[in-house]
């Protein structure tokens, strides 16, 4: 009873189940919640198999993290068959999301998965599914927009569909295709966010780079932000850790996505007061 009182906690209903009027009045303790929930956990596991998922595990707070981790550290030691499955944007290096994943890298509890981009093949697949009249064209204006990223591609659907470029038919109004890059909002807000966190030295590179073209050299970007090697190689790691750019080379970069490009243009021009007459 007093784990499932702790559970209840979170889970009112539970305590109900069991005949439980109400809560017993305690001091919150979040160790005894942290335990009350793997008791919990590995009673279900005792019957079968427990998989927990977190989305967007990037936006957690202590407390989530905290027990993500007590979790996961207490059914490894129990060997229980308790996994923990979360997914995630890239995470800021020094962030407490980033320090769990180290922490659990470290003892050998976390298997990291990418999710790579979709090929050509998978997006047409895809786009029959949603046009199966036009799924070609259709198809191709997805793939050359999105370069095969899920998030983006799904984004983009999301946009077709608002702007009744794809109706719910699956008609689709070829006259609107944009030839252009299309970034829909939330796409980009989320490049807008990662622009928002650089240094004004990485910031340089970036507009150097934007002003170059999708792939670029080291030393032509470093001269054009007027930095030193040192502080030009610092920019680039911080471009890097950012998933804004990835190297080619040891002398040569390229931005992630096209829509990296448009989106970082964009500000740059709002940014950045014009040059005076």
């Amino acid at each position: 009873d007093v784990w499932w009182q702790e559970v209840a906690g979170l889970a009112p209903e539970l305590a109900a189940g069991r005949g439980h009027d109400g809560l017993a009045a305690r001091t919150p303790d979040e160790s005894r919640l942290w335990e009350g929930l793997f008791q919990f956990l590995a009673a279900l596991a005792r019957h079968q198999p427990v998989l927990i998922f977190l989305d967007d595990l990037q936006w957690a707070d202590t407390a989530t993290l905290g027990l993500a981790g007590y979790l996961v550290r207490q059914a490894a030691a129990s060997r229980l068959p308790i996994t923990l499955l979360a997914t995630s944007h890239p995470m800021p290096p020094r962030s407490d999301a980033a320090i769990l994943y180290q922490s659990l890298q470290r003892l050998d509890l976390l298997a990291r998965l990418t999710l790579d981009p979709l090929s050509t093949d998978e997006v047409m697949a895809l786009a029959r599914r949603l046009s199966p009249t036009y799924g070609y064209p259709f198809g191709s204006w997805l793939y050359r927009s999105s370069e095969g990223n899920p998030f983006i591609l799904a984004e983009l659907v999301r946009y077709a569909r608002d702007q009744q470029l794809l109706s719910a038919a699956g008609v689709v109004n070829l006259s609107l295709l944009p030839a252009t890059p299309v970034v829909p909002p939330s796409v980009y807000a989320l490049i807008q966010s990662r622009l928002a966190l650089l240094s004004d030295a990485a910031r340089r590179v970036l507009d150097a780079a934007v002003a170059v073209g999708r792939a670029f050299e080291f030393e032509v970007v470093a001269r054009a932000a007027a930095l030193s090697d040192s502080a030009a190689l610092d920019a680039l790691d911080e471009l890097r850790q950012a998933r804004l750019i990835q190297p080619l080379d040891s002398q040569r970069f390229a931005f992630d996505h096209t829509l990296t490009i448009e989106v970082a243009r964009q500000e740059e021009g709002e940014l950045r007061p014009p040059p005076p007459d």
